[in-house]
């Protein structure tokens, strides 16, 4: 199926509900409805929340009508931008869709880097994460990770052509030089399992990986879907992938701020409910279709250089 159809479909496919109260003190915001009867109108209030409780971020959104979420948009195939339309596009970018059409909203893209995605949600520039993050215990003491994975993640060294080894122990000398991006699950993983190695870490994945390219870097822990197009978009690179296999799974998850039952909770649903009728497992398949595919090819390179 094309891409644009299925986001096509995506989009139309939801309908909204909006928040209701709660018993007790409460202020509350309201609209009036079409009239149940001549000259008669019902009154609906869409937040309502105690005096010293805030309104939840799900409620906020229905109201709106619009869903701020934070990303990073180049990580392809989980988040990137068409190159011909620049329109935002992905694993993770349809999943968002579909809760949108769900909620009845519109989604509203806020791109930072992603070593500022913590940061800018307890900043509250936006509602929740677009992109899944690895559930790192570090993380965890400041946003909230839903219950449910958005997907896993296998991470993989990938090595300049020039230096091999055999067991993933030889890394842990000063004399190996490993690339990786800032602030991800990998740069911290690696730093825990080669604490002997010299590091070297970047604001951009591309950067962290054409540092192993050129040669000042021999390896860089990342995730497979990320090595992968690399390769495919640098042929002539002097690199290959670690024939050793995934060295963990990772899983990832969306994130928003600590505190906010009612909206930690609809997420989990939604995922849950989705994920029962194989929303997911079909996108994930469509977009990490190639992937696999290559990975016996790209892992086969070693010395090839």
């Amino acid at each position: 199926m094309e891409k644009r159809n299925r986001r096509d479909f995506l989009r139309a496919a939801g309908v909204a509900a909006a928040g209701l109260g709660a018993a007790g003190l409460v202020k509350a915001s309201v609209v009036k409805a079409a009239p149940s009867a001549p000259g008669k109108y019902k009154t609906i209030a869409i937040h309502a929340q105690a005096d010293d409780e805030p309104v939840p971020i799900i409620d906020r959104v229905a109201a709106e009508g619009v869903l701020r979420v934070g990303g990073d948009l180049t990580f392809p195939p989980l988040q990137f931008r068409d190159p011909q339309t620049d329109e935002p596009m992905g694993y993770c970018i349809d999943v968002i869709n579909a809760m949108a059409a769900d909620l009845g909203v519109e989604v509203e893209w806020v791109e930072m880097p992603f070593g500022q995605l913590i940061s800018g949600l307890q900043a509250g520039q936006y509602d929740w994460s677009g992109i899944g993050l690895t559930i790192r215990p570090q993380r965890a003491q400041n946003v909230r990770f839903i219950s449910e994975p958005l997907f896993r993640e296998d991470s993989i060294l990938l090595v300049n052509s020039d230096f091999t080894f055999e067991v993933e122990s030889e890394l842990n000398t000063s004399d190996v030089t490993i690339s990786n991006l800032a602030g991800s699950a990998q740069d911290g993983s690696a730093k825990l399992r080669w604490p002997d190695a010299t590091y070297r870490t970047f604001e951009s994945l591309q950067d962290s990986l054409l540092e192993v390219a050129t040669g000042r870097a021999q390896v860089s822990l990342v995730a497979l879907w990320n090595a992968i197009p690399f390769i495919e978009e640098n042929p002539d690179a002097s690199v290959y992938i670690w024939p050793g296999g995934a060295l963990f799974q990772d899983i990832n998850t969306f994130m928003l701020p600590h505190g906010d039952e009612k909206t930690a909770f609809w997420i989990d649903n939604w995922m849950r409910y989705r994920g029962a009728h194989k929303l997911q497992e079909s996108l994930w398949n469509f977009w990490q279709a190639d992937v696999l595919a290559k990975y016996e090819e790209f892992s086969s390179r070693a010395g090839s250089k």
